[in-house]
């Protein structure tokens, strides 16, 4: 395998292994994209940074590694996101569900996501949570829409 120095800027270690930094710069990077997903701002941070947020997600792909939606239309495709069916921002309470996970791949979580905002702009966000447990088969999670 060929010879690099790190690409962190004044680092003269020399890189065999394949990767772009030595271990004290990946180390670092880890560290700041860690730190900075935490201060990102963005919605519902405190239970996606928890260590029992991170448990279940892992536990759900280890469940189901291929993407929910892909899969029940045939096609093996890995999936990468751990979904919340009813959003944290509608239903807060059922964030550590398991039932009310699903995991998906990158393309049918942003397909998703874009049709629950879409939903919640029309304000018919309840009407589209229960067509999609129905059409999905999801019915134990019914009891939960308002």
């Amino acid at each position: 395998m060929a010879a690099f120095l790190c690409i962190a800027p004044s680092c003269k270690v020399i890189v065999r292994d394949g990767t772009k930094r030595c271990t004290k710069h990946t180390k670092a990077v880890k560290k700041h994209k860690v730190e900075a997903r935490k201060f990102t701002g963005r919605r519902n941070s405190k239970i996606y940074d928890s260590a029992a947020w991170r448990r279940l997600s892992k536990k759900k792909k280890v469940i189901m590694p291929f993407c929910e939606s892909c899969y029940n239309n045939k096609h093996e495709v890995v999936g990468d996101v751990c979904d919340h069916i009813l959003e944290i921002e509608d239903y807060p309470k059922l964030a550590y569900l398991m039932d009310n996970l699903m995991t998906l791949c990158h393309n049918c979580h942003n397909e998703k996501t874009a049709d629950v905002a879409g939903a919640r702009k029309r304000n018919t966000i309840n009407i589209w949570y229960e067509r999609y447990i129905n059409d999905n088969d999801l019915v134990e999670l019914n009891q939960y829409i308002n």
